[in-house]
């Protein structure tokens, strides 16, 4: 039998083709009987009968490529098989739950520390923080300097209109969805509706955060244009803007609900492109 990717051809023992048997039937679930038909027990897809016939214990071209993918033919071989199977499925769980462990204490140590005061409608900043420091490898919070982020309230005011956060904070306009679907040109789609008697000049201004608002393990955005929507009195608007992804270790979001961030980020040098953007984060990352 040829049971070796490089091609050897050698024989099984009676001990070592009933060892097999024993795997085939426990890998399939295999509990079938064929006579011509199928006589009792489940059947075997019609493209596996087709290919290997009604009993796999027969069928010599079956059991060879469960030899050439490395299924072990003797006991020995099958114990420690198991053994090392068993020892690496309790390594990723434990290594599983202590990054579980992790995500967690970050997200309560950030909500402590960034969400704790009296933040407008669908602002919050913690979720942000945790989830960099966690792709940083970090167990503590970083600093938000550390990836190059400010404070809004350091940020000087905008040339035309009101800044979004100051505004949302003032009770000018609510926030009434967030959402992000992939990356790119028209990505993130902002809703505002109106707590005014005048029409709104509202700057959402290049470097703007918006964070996922859970570990669902889906990127963070940044916006890289400024922009002005005008917002009438008692009116709701909905604007289509760009929103660089913040990663690529994570994948792009997915009609994600997010919140705008009380931090911006506005590295002139690298809010020129994705790839940039890109560039500067995940080199925090390693």
């Amino acid at each position: 039998m040829n049971g070796k990717k490089g091609g050897t051809n050698f024989q099984l023992t009676a001990e070592e083709h009933a060892n097999l048997c024993v795997k085939l039937e426990e890998m399939l679930d295999w509990g079938c009987e064929f006579d011509g038909e199928l006589v009792q027990g489940r059947p075997l897809p019609r493209a596996f009968v087709n290919a290997f016939g009604a009993d796999p214990r027969r069928s010599p071209k079956l059991l060879g490529f469960m030899l050439w993918e490395g299924v072990p033919a003797n006991a020995s071989q099958t114990q420690a098989a198991q053994g090392d199977f068993y020892r690496k499925r309790d390594e990723w769980e434990a290594a599983w739950s202590a990054e579980q462990q992790r995500m967690r204490a970050l997200a309560e140590q950030a909500v402590l520390e960034y969400d704790s005061g009296q933040q407008a409608p669908g602002v919050a900043s913690g979720q942000l923080m945790a989830r960099l420091s966690f792709l940083a490898q970090s167990s503590e919070l970083k600093a938000p300097s550390h990836f190059g982020l400010q404070k809004v309230d350091e940020r000087p005011p905008p040339r035309t209109g009101e800044d979004l956060l100051a505004a949302l904070r003032a009770g000018l306009v609510f926030l009434e969805e967030v959402v992000a679907d992939g990356f790119g040109v028209d990505n993130l789609k902002i809703t505002l509706r109106s707590l005014s008697s005048e029409t709104l000049q509202i700057a959402l201004r290049r470097g703007t955060i918006f964070q996922q608002r859970s570990w669902n393990h889906r990127q963070d955005l940044v916006t890289g244009v400024d922009y002005v929507i005008l917002v009438p009195p008692g009116g709701c608007v909905t604007k289509e803007v760009l929103g660089y992804s913040m990663n690529f270790t994570c994948p792009p979001p997915r009609n994600d609900e997010m919140h705008i961030a009380e931090f911006y980020f506005d590295v002139e040098r690298v809010l020129g492109s994705q790839a940039l953007i890109w560039d500067h984060f995940q080199s925090l990352f390693k």
